[in-house]
Protein backbone atom coordinates (compact mmCIF):
# COMPACT_ATOMS: atom_id res chain seq x y z
CA UNK A 1 0.00 0.00 0.00
CA UNK A 2 2.83 2.48 0.49
CA UNK A 3 4.09 2.10 -2.41
CA UNK A 4 0.81 2.60 -4.80
CA UNK A 5 0.38 5.31 -2.64
CA UNK A 6 3.71 6.74 -3.34
CA UNK A 7 3.13 6.15 -7.15
CA UNK A 8 -0.26 8.15 -6.93
CA UNK A 9 1.56 10.97 -4.81
CA UNK A 10 4.87 11.24 -6.82
CA UNK A 11 4.25 9.56 -10.10
CA UNK A 12 0.61 10.98 -11.01
CA UNK A 13 -1.03 7.52 -10.91
CA UNK A 14 -4.54 8.99 -10.71
CA UNK A 15 -6.48 6.09 -12.24
CA UNK A 16 -5.21 3.89 -8.79
CA UNK A 17 -6.06 6.22 -6.92
CA UNK A 18 -10.00 6.24 -8.36
CA UNK A 19 -9.67 2.29 -7.97
CA UNK A 20 -8.69 2.69 -4.10
CA UNK A 21 -11.47 5.49 -3.58
CA UNK A 22 -14.20 3.15 -4.77
CA UNK A 23 -12.90 -0.05 -3.39
CA UNK A 24 -12.86 1.95 0.27
CA UNK A 25 -16.88 2.06 0.02
CA UNK A 26 -17.15 -1.43 0.91
CA UNK A 27 -14.66 -0.97 3.73
CA UNK A 28 -14.33 -3.50 7.11
CA UNK A 29 -18.10 -3.22 8.89
CA UNK A 30 -16.37 -2.53 12.02
CA UNK A 31 -14.79 0.80 10.77
CA UNK A 32 -18.22 1.85 9.14
CA UNK A 33 -19.53 1.41 12.72
CA UNK A 34 -16.91 3.84 13.91
CA UNK A 35 -17.82 6.41 11.96
CA UNK A 36 -21.43 6.24 12.95
CA UNK A 37 -21.40 9.03 15.55
CA UNK A 38 -19.63 11.52 12.81
CA UNK A 39 -20.90 14.17 11.27
CA UNK A 40 -18.33 16.41 9.49
CA UNK A 41 -14.97 15.21 8.18
CA UNK A 42 -11.78 17.26 8.00
CA UNK A 43 -9.27 15.85 5.20
CA UNK A 44 -6.13 17.40 6.13
CA UNK A 45 -4.80 20.01 3.55
CA UNK A 46 -1.85 20.54 0.81
CA UNK A 47 -0.04 23.80 0.48
CA UNK A 48 -2.17 25.74 -2.66
CA UNK A 49 1.30 25.13 -4.89
CA UNK A 50 1.34 21.22 -3.78
CA UNK A 51 -2.56 20.80 -4.92
CA UNK A 52 -1.51 22.74 -8.36
CA UNK A 53 1.17 20.46 -8.97
CA UNK A 54 -0.95 17.45 -8.25
CA UNK A 55 -3.82 18.83 -9.79
CA UNK A 56 -6.15 17.27 -6.72
CA UNK A 57 -6.68 16.23 -3.43
CA UNK A 58 -5.52 12.48 -2.68
CA UNK A 59 -7.42 12.83 0.58
CA UNK A 60 -10.13 14.01 -0.71
CA UNK A 61 -10.51 11.96 -4.09
CA UNK A 62 -10.07 8.54 -1.86
CA UNK A 63 -12.25 9.45 1.11
CA UNK A 64 -15.13 11.59 -0.51
CA UNK A 65 -16.70 8.12 -1.90
CA UNK A 66 -16.56 6.24 1.49
CA UNK A 67 -17.94 9.05 3.18
CA UNK A 68 -20.31 10.43 1.32
CA UNK A 69 -22.18 7.04 1.41
CA UNK A 70 -22.37 7.44 5.46
CA UNK A 71 -23.71 10.85 4.79
CA UNK A 72 -20.47 12.68 6.49
CA UNK A 73 -19.80 16.02 5.49
CA UNK A 74 -16.82 17.47 4.53
CA UNK A 75 -15.49 20.56 6.69
CA UNK A 76 -12.57 21.28 5.19
CA UNK A 77 -11.69 23.81 8.23
CA UNK A 78 -7.77 23.88 7.92
CA UNK A 79 -5.41 25.74 5.82
CA UNK A 80 -1.70 24.89 5.29
CA UNK A 81 -0.03 28.27 5.59
CA UNK A 82 3.42 27.08 4.53
CA UNK A 83 4.72 24.67 1.53
CA UNK A 84 6.93 21.83 3.44
CA UNK A 85 8.68 19.12 1.89
CA UNK A 86 7.67 15.46 2.35
CA UNK A 87 7.94 14.36 5.61
CA UNK A 88 8.14 10.68 5.01
CA UNK A 89 11.73 10.45 4.95
CA UNK A 90 11.93 12.73 8.59
CA UNK A 91 12.72 12.01 11.92
CA UNK A 92 9.86 12.65 14.18
CA UNK A 93 11.84 15.35 15.73
CA UNK A 94 12.07 16.76 12.83
CA UNK A 95 8.53 16.45 11.68
CA UNK A 96 7.76 17.82 14.88
CA UNK A 97 9.95 21.70 13.51
CA UNK A 98 8.43 21.29 10.55
CA UNK A 99 4.82 20.89 11.47
CA UNK A 100 4.52 23.37 14.24
CA UNK A 101 2.41 26.25 13.26
CA UNK A 102 2.01 25.60 9.82
CA UNK A 103 -1.91 24.60 10.09
CA UNK A 104 -4.83 27.29 10.32
CA UNK A 105 -7.93 27.24 11.63
CA UNK A 106 -10.57 30.05 12.46
CA UNK A 107 -11.99 30.06 15.74
CA UNK A 108 -15.64 30.56 12.76
CA UNK A 109 -14.89 27.55 11.47
CA UNK A 110 -14.56 25.72 15.19
CA UNK A 111 -17.70 27.35 16.42
CA UNK A 112 -19.64 25.92 14.00
CA UNK A 113 -18.41 22.33 14.37
CA UNK A 114 -19.18 22.38 18.27
CA UNK A 115 -20.68 19.87 20.20
CA UNK A 116 -20.51 17.62 17.21
CA UNK A 117 -18.00 14.86 16.41
CA UNK A 118 -15.55 15.03 13.53
CA UNK A 119 -12.71 12.59 11.97
CA UNK A 120 -9.37 13.98 10.49
CA UNK A 121 -8.26 12.40 7.24
CA UNK A 122 -5.13 11.80 5.64
CA UNK A 123 -3.67 9.34 3.34
CA UNK A 124 -0.57 7.64 5.28
CA UNK A 125 0.08 8.18 8.80
CA UNK A 126 3.68 7.36 10.35
CA UNK A 127 4.22 9.35 13.38
CA UNK A 128 1.08 10.82 13.94
CA UNK A 129 2.85 14.03 14.19
CA UNK A 130 0.32 15.75 11.61
CA UNK A 131 -2.65 14.64 13.41
CA UNK A 132 -1.24 15.77 16.82
CA UNK A 133 -0.23 19.52 15.78
CA UNK A 134 -4.02 19.78 14.19
CA UNK A 135 -5.83 18.51 17.51
CA UNK A 136 -3.63 20.48 19.47
CA UNK A 137 -4.85 23.59 17.31
CA UNK A 138 -8.90 22.81 17.17
CA UNK A 139 -8.78 21.90 20.72
CA UNK A 140 -7.39 25.14 21.33
CA UNK A 141 -9.96 26.84 19.72
CA UNK A 142 -13.29 24.49 20.99
CA UNK A 143 -12.77 22.00 23.94
CA UNK A 144 -16.35 20.60 22.85
CA UNK A 145 -15.60 18.96 19.48
CA UNK A 146 -14.71 15.27 19.73
CA UNK A 147 -12.05 14.25 17.00
CA UNK A 148 -11.09 10.77 15.73
CA UNK A 149 -8.42 9.98 12.54
CA UNK A 150 -8.39 7.45 9.67
CA UNK A 151 -5.76 7.08 7.30
CA UNK A 152 -5.75 4.69 4.42
CA UNK A 153 -2.23 3.12 5.70
CA UNK A 154 -0.08 3.44 8.83
CA UNK A 155 3.54 3.12 7.81
CA UNK A 156 5.97 1.21 10.86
Amino acid sequence: MKELLHQIKYEHQYHALLQIGRHLKSIHKDLINQLTEVKYWVPIPYHSKRLNQRGYNIVEELFSPLLSTLHIQKAPIIKRKKNTSALFNKSLKHRKIILKDIFEISKEDCSTLADSTLVLVDDIVSSQSTFKEIIQEIESLNKNISIKCLSLAKVV
